[in-house]
């Protein structure tokens, strides 16, 4: 369980690159 700003960010089953669960954690929260 990623805690980022307070929001609670699940990680899929399917583990990824860090590199890039962390670029989409990034983008999503450049979109808010």
């Amino acid at each position: 369980m990623i805690l980022l700003q307070g929001k609670r960010v699940v990680m899929p089953r399917k583990e990824r690159s860090s590199r890039e669960v962390v670029g989409r954690l990034l983008a999503s929260v450049r979109r808010d």
